[in-house]
């Protein structure tokens, strides 16, 4: 195959304007010579020839003999310029139908608008999609293809956003212009500038399918867990009364089994928590919250699932408010510090410190314990990973991920420092309440 390489405008006006300029020098040069060798050939001709005569020869002479320079001069540069024109028409041919086939195999739809919303161009997976041909799809706005149940009074303020220069990625209710029937989409906008224009080019993804797994596994968490949570509440209740009314090792068998209940109910929230995380329907409800009084108000009331003898709490006393949903920060603290006594000797002491970072707090649990070995620490917080030292304890492998995804959700991220034999310190951050900003 032979590739061609592409000249610039720049270079091609260079190499033109050289070709002109030795053309010129080769006509100028060729006139000089031709014109001495006329006069040579003039001289040696019998001096009785009137000098009229002599002129025509001479004129005649030069025409005759440049003729074919010039010819070869201007003909033949003429010649190559067409054949350069030609060759570049292919090849902008050959490169228009080469990106039409590009744009044609996307997986996604791709349409391109103008700032107002009208369709210019779409690609064929666009027709496909929508149940639409090009002079329909062509003719179309982008409310034409929105279903009845797209926020189209949102449409305006992300148009807008896109034109600023930020790229918008969002999804929206389409509907096929053939059948009517509504699907849903992922939709991502950018703003492009093309032959001098703003235009917004958006790549479209049809995510009806996706939306249906979701929506089946969620109900399907939901109803595991609803059947799961029953004959849990029935055999918790009977538990706690039988507590009531046992001493010595019988409430010691019952003290058990209402421990193994709440490890169960534990292992059912997570599993809900994750459907909920994937199929994006996770939700926090925030409020400023003191940290010292939180964490206070969870060690007394966590008394009887944790050994709260071994908590160190240092919380600083000018330390403001965080921004955070209370029933999730309860449940990361919980899970941070239900791991550093889990693998921590029996008798040391889990500290939980803070610290002012920036517009966040630092949240730390330190331990003790057995540590973590540097190659698996990038691999803790993923979705049902267990380290080979903690196959002794029960556990789905979700805590950590837990964490760190409800951590991310309140915008803050999370860290472990380790070291083999000495310990272990998890930090997250949590960003101040607005109210809050302040040190006092």
């Amino acid at each position: 195959m032979e590739y061609r390489t592409d000249e610039s405008s720049s270079e091609r006006v260079t190499r033109r304007q050289s070709a002109l300029f030795r053309n010129i020098l080769v006509l100028v040069a060729s006139i000089f010579v031709i014109e001495a060798i006329i006069d040579l050939v003039l001289l040696r001709l019998p001096p009785t020839l009137p000098d009229p005569v002599f002129t025509l020869i001479d004129t005649v002479s030069l025409i005759v003999l440049l003729t074919p320079v010039l010819i070869f001069l201007i003909v033949r540069p003429l010649t190559l310029q067409f054949e350069e024109c030609r060759e570049t028409a292919d090849y902008l041919r050959e490169s228009e139908q080469s990106l039409r086939t590009v744009f044609n195999s996307v997986y996604d739809a791709i349409i391109l608008h103008d700032i107002d919303g009208r369709v210019l161009e779409v690609n064929e997976k666009m027709l496909s999609m929508y149940g639409v041909n090009r002079t329909e799809a062509i003719r179309a706005t982008i409310r034409d293809l929105s279903s009845s149940s797209a926020p189209i009074e949102q449409l305006p303020a992300i148009w807008d956003d896109v034109l600023a220069g930020h790229p918008n990625f969002f999804e929206w209710a389409a509907r096929r212009m053939d059948t009517g029937a509504e699907f849903d989409v992922e939709v991502f906008l950018q703003k492009i500038i093309l032959q001098g224009r703003d235009l917004i080019i958006a790549n479209v993804r049809d995510i009806t399918e996706r939306k249906r797994i979701e929506q089946e596994r969620e109900m399907n968490v939901h109803v595991l867990s609803h059947d799961l949570r029953a004959p849990l509440a029935i055999i918790q209740g009977n538990a706690q009364l039988l507590e009531e009314e046992t001493t010595g090792d019988q409430r010691v068998e019952v003290e058990a089994i209402l421990s193994a209940v709440k490890q169960m109910n534990q292992m059912i929230q997570d599993l809900v928590d994750v459907a909920r995380f994937d199929s994006g329907n996770f939700r926090l409800d925030r409020h400023p919250v003191a940290l010292r009084e939180f964490v206070d108000d969870l060690l007394r009331r966590s008394a009887t699932v944790l050994e709260v003898s071994r908590i160190s709490v240092d919380i600083l006393p000018e330390l403001p408010p965080v921004e955070a949903d209370p029933g999730r920060l309860e449940r990361i603290l919980l899970n941070l510090l239900g791991n550093a006594l889990k693998y921590s000797a029996p008798g040391t002491l889990v500290i939980l410190s803070t610290s002012r970072v920036d517009a966040d707090v630092a949240i730390a649990v330190a331990d003790h314990g057995i540590g973590i070995p540097p190659e698996l620490i990038p691999r803790l917080f993923k979705q049902y990973y267990r380290a080979p030292q903690a196959a002794r304890f029960e556990g789905l492998g979700l805590g950590l991920y837990i964490t760190r995804r409800l951590v991310e959700a309140h915008g803050g991220r999370i860290r472990v420092a380790s070291e083999v034999g000495k310990g272990s310190t998890f930090t997250f951050t949590l960003p101040v309440a607005k109210d809050g900003g302040s040190d006092k």
